[in-house]
């Protein structure tokens, strides 16, 4: 072979193995920036098998206990159905919870241990009155996002007056402050014939009888309503004979509780040992539990209550709720602890799917600008309070039947309470 082509065929061969060498330079440079980038994705965003811890704290083994169990309860249902369809963000859902016995104290070291120790991804508010003012200092002190069952009035007012206090903290509903809303709502609309004039208030003397209280002679001023007493009793001491007696003396057409269930219980059999019997009876918290039909039986009957759920809402969504949490708890304990507790989980899924991250600062943004679709229709948050429906519900024949809105009644309401009641 000519000496010339012997050099042109080897310059050639040099050429190539140039490209060849640039080329697969660049398809490893390639590969390598991958391999970074996905290492750098997977340190943000642990993997697949790693679940999403949710944590919170409520009371299990003390007064709130049967309420704690039932809110848990609602959460386990929305995390089984979550689950079953693949978790979220390609996770599991897990649920870690403490028993604090309604104590302050617990609250707050279990509420530290889910943030500092178990690290949880998201911290769910609590149950009571007790629980989300204490929470809710914390969790700003670790910028978590929580959504609780309830809040007292002056964390609504906080976080519309003090936003920055409370920042990271909402809540789906207030016994103080929005139950007594659908039963005024409720008289107000009574032809004048039925319509009641005068109320006379018995209270717990704590936050939660004092906030309701208020709220109370707030509507009843904004809709003409004379109240005739404004009664507060000691919560540690349910002996409330003397108490409904001075009741009784003020005549009232309507009776208004504020408080607690065992103290509702115990107004309740006062009335009936005075023999005092209103036009009207409601109270705060007690007709829509499950024990107040057990544990009053016939005395129980005719009494309101406002609640934030309503067993018979209409859809597919609550009618399957409805099945799955009587498999859950029972039909005797079915009630709203355990649909709030499955609208939270709702609302959080949600939120988690919109941000498509567990980043706080991407959930707070979510929750506060948002609609969310619940069992009880579209909730969106105003001053990170949940503008949520509410419902009356009147106990009639050992049932809890829907009076408030009209366009949900399962049954006339019975009024005047009859002269039979109790018997």
């Amino acid at each position: 072979m000519p000496k010339e082509e012997k050099l042109l065929i080897s310059r050639s061969t040099r050429a190539v193995a140039k490209i060849v060498w640039t080329v697969a330079i660049i398809i490893i440079v390639a590969i390598a920036s991958s391999l970074a980038t996905w290492g750098i994705l997977i340190m943000l965003r642990p993997s697949e098998g790693n679940p999403i811890v949710m944590g919170t704290t409520f009371d299990f083994t003390s007064f709130e206990a049967q309420h704690g169990r039932l809110v848990k309860a609602g959460f386990e249902i929305w995390m089984d159905e979550v689950n079953a369809k693949g978790g979220l963000l390609g996770r599991q859902v897990t649920l870690i919870t403490y028993d604090d016995e309604d104590t302050t104290e617990k609250i707050v070291s279990n509420t530290e241990r889910l943030l500092s120790v178990d690290k949880v991804d998201i911290l769910l508010g609590g149950w009571g009155s007790l629980h989300t003012p204490v929470m809710a200092p914390i969790a700003e002190k670790y910028g978590m996002t929580n959504v609780g069952v309830f809040w007292p009035n002056t964390l609504i007012y906080r976080a519309r007056d003090e936003p920055e206090t409370i920042h990271h903290s909402f809540a789906y509903s207030s016994g103080p402050y929005m139950y007594p809303r659908p039963m005024f709502a409720f008289i107000n609309s009574l032809p004048n014939e039925t319509r009641p004039s005068t109320i006379a208030l018995v209270s717990r003397d704590d936050i939660y009888g004092r906030d309701s209280a208020a709220t109370c002679k707030e509507l009843a001023e904004q809709y003409n309503f004379t109240i005739v007493l404004d009664e507060y009793f000691d919560p540690t001491k349910l002996d409330l004979t003397l108490v409904m007696t001075k009741v009784a003396q003020s005549n009232p057409d309507v009776i208004m509780g504020n408080g607690f269930p065992n103290d509702a219980e115990a107004r309740c059999r006062a009335l009936h040992e005075i023999g005092f019997i209103p036009k009207i009876y409601w109270e705060n918290i007690g007709p829509a539990w499950p024990e107040w039909i057990t544990v009053l039986g016939v005395k129980g009957e005719y009494a309101f209550q406002g609640t934030p759920w309503a067993y018979n809402f209409p859809g597919a969504a609550n009618e399957a709720f409805v099945t799955k949490a009587i498999m859950k708890v029972g039909r005797d304990l079915l009630s709203y602890p355990t649909a709030m507790g499955y609208m939270i989980g709702q609302i959080y899924e949600q939120a988690i799917t919109k941000a498509d991250s567990l980043d706080q600062a991407k959930l707070l943004n979510i929750l506060e600008t948002n609609e969310f679709d619940t069992l009880m229709g579209k909730v969106t948050f105003t001053d990170h309070f949940a503008n949520a429906p509410m419902f009356l519900i009147q106990v009639q024949n050992a049932t809890f039947e829907t009076i408030w809105p009209s366009t949900l009644q399962t049954s006339p309401p019975v009024l005047p309470i009859p002269s039979t009641w109790g018997q």
